[in-house]
């Protein structure tokens, strides 16, 4: 209630005057946004009245309860349709003392402070505050701190975002819808002669941040697939931001300067609010000071990425704390309602083709979280039988199977010798007519077995060693080496060079869509 002092210098006025009447208002009054001038004297109403808190507020981020009297409201028949921006037209502190004051006849279900967004409750939500006359009984109201020629100095982004919150808490409790023929102004009221919250009120930035939110006690969210990251260019100089606030309303660590020309990586774009995308941005980019979420000008960038090319897609299983689980649908979101208050974790669980992930989270009384989770994919090997995928990049022939692939040998010959063109394995390589006494093997003395594949080298078939006699002791010779090749035992003979073992890379791919 209003302090002692305080009450009787307004009603009885400067220098023993008369008493302050305000006239008594039918049940269902209305605020006409005046009081004593003593109300907005700040500094005496600080010095002298103090608020009485009456236990816990219904909404979860009020101070608390402030009853207003009981001759400024009716109890009950109350049916909300419609939630209503009013403008006090005054102070916090002023307002809250007037509506315990029994001779004001008005009062509103919330008040908040200017400076930090700060919620006071004064009437409960099944009763009626008298702020809109006829219409108390279908809408609930909050009074904002401040002066409607004012806009710059009093709807402050704290304000903006508390009232957003409150606004969005009322209408998911009573089933109001979140548009602007619901929430309304002062000043839309039917038959209204008031101008609050006036044309300073930013309403597509309100309605932007109630439509940002998420409901009470619920978690929604996004998977995305990591590899499947977009990139942007900016078409000229711009700000990425780190809130909806304008550019010229952030200072320099809420705000980032991208050239012309820049890239921007991302992971995920929430929908568009009034000209903006909030994006969860990929590391390493030229704004990581910002966080991992910030907005940008859609104008401003070209190249988003359709969303359905970013998610997971349906099926992938997300669990929280443990315990209840979930599965993503075909757009990769995901949700999970009735959660308490406090911390949490959501699991992205692995899967074939995707690694695990886990995302914390501190989830306040109101409103609800938002989770983008980004998921990295499992790699794997590649089976789709590509012809032209040897293994060896250098060499178009080489057999990835096989760790001693000649690359210098014919395809069409099984025998894998690469001076036999003619596919004969008793055939002289300097005779096209072929050797058809040579039947027992390639003649190679260095064919311990043969290729993987091939059928064997030697007479018996697995051959370890060459046949006896094969070939005279002089067989090749020339001048430079006149006792040939056939002289020399396989012992004794040398390797003609070091086998090289060709590798077949296993190649990371992404998901195929």
């Amino acid at each position: 209630m209003v302090g002692a002092s305080l009450l009787a210098q307004i009603l009885a006025g400067p220098a023993g005057d008369a008493v302050v009447d305000a006239p008594l208002a039918a049940e269902d009054g209305h605020d006409d946004h005046t009081r004593p001038p003593l109300y907005d004297d700040l500094d005496a109403l600080l010095q002298q009245w103090a608020p009485i808190y009456a236990g816990n507020a219904e909404y979860p981020r009020a101070v608390g309860f402030v009853p207003a009297d009981s001759s400024n409201y009716s109890q009950g028949g109350i049916n909300p349709e419609f939630i209503v921006v009013h403008t006090m037209q005054g102070y916090y502190a002023g307002s809250m003392s007037w509506f315990q004051n029994p001779a004001a006849n008005v009062s509103a279900h919330f008040v908040m402070r200017a400076s930090d967004g700060e919620v006071t409750q004064m009437v409960k939500l099944n009763d009626k505050a008298w702020h809109v006359g006829n219409y108390n009984g279908k809408c609930l109201g909050i009074e904002h701190e401040g002066w409607v020629d004012e806009p710059d100095e009093w709807y402050t982004w704290a304000a903006y975002t508390s009232s957003a919150m409150l606004t969005r808490w009322m209408a998911d409790r009573h089933g109001i819808a979140l548009d602007r023929d619901h929430i309304i102004g002062h000043v839309e009221v039917p038959g209204a002669s008031h101008t609050d919250p006036g044309p300073g009120w930013n309403w597509d930035l309100y309605m932007a941040l109630i439509h940002e939110l998420v409901s009470e006690r619920e978690i929604v969210g996004v998977v995305v697939d990591a590899s499947a990251a977009c990139t942007l260019t900016a078409s000229g100089d711009t700000w990425v931001t780190r809130t909806l606030q304008t550019p010229g309303e952030l200072g320099n660590n809420d705000k980032c300067l991208v050239s012309a020309g820049a890239q921007l990586e991302y992971h995920w774009a929430e929908v568009e609010r009034i000209g903006r995308r909030r994006l969860t941005l990929a590391p390493g980019g030229p704004c990581d000071a910002l966080g991992e979420r910030a907005y940008v000008e859609v104008s401003a960038f070209n190249g988003f990425c359709a969303p359905e090319d970013m998610v997971v897609g349906a099926g992938t299983e997300v669990r929280l704390d443990g315990g209840a689980s979930t599965f993503t649908d075909a757009a990769g979101a995901f949700s999970f309602a009735d959660i308490a208050a406090g911390a949490h974790t959501v699991d992205v669980l692995e899967d074939a083709e995707f690694f695990a992930a886990a995302v914390p989270l501190q989830l306040e009384a109101t409103p609800g979280a938002r989770v983008i989770a980004v998921v990295e994919p499992v790699p794997v090997d590649d089976t789709d039988g590509d012809p032209t995928d040897t293994g060896d990049p250098t060499d178009p022939t080489a057999d990835p199977t096989d760790p001693t692939s000649d690359p210098t040998a014919d395809p069409t010959d099984p025998t894998g010798d690469p001076t036999n063109p003619t596919g004969d394995p008793t055939s002289d390589p300097t005779d096209p007519t072929g050797d058809p006494s040579g039947s027992t093997g390639d003649g190679d003395s260095s064919d311990a077995g043969g290729d993987p594949g091939d059928s064997g080298g030697g007479s018996n078939g697995g051959g370890g060693t060459d046949s006896a006699g094969a070939l005279p002791n002089d067989y090749g010779g020339d001048a430079a080496y006149p006792e040939g090749c056939g002289c020399r035992s396989a012992n004794s003979r040398e390797l003609p060079g070091l086998l090289v073992l060709l590798l077949a890379a296993t190649r990371r791919r992404r998901r195929r869509r």
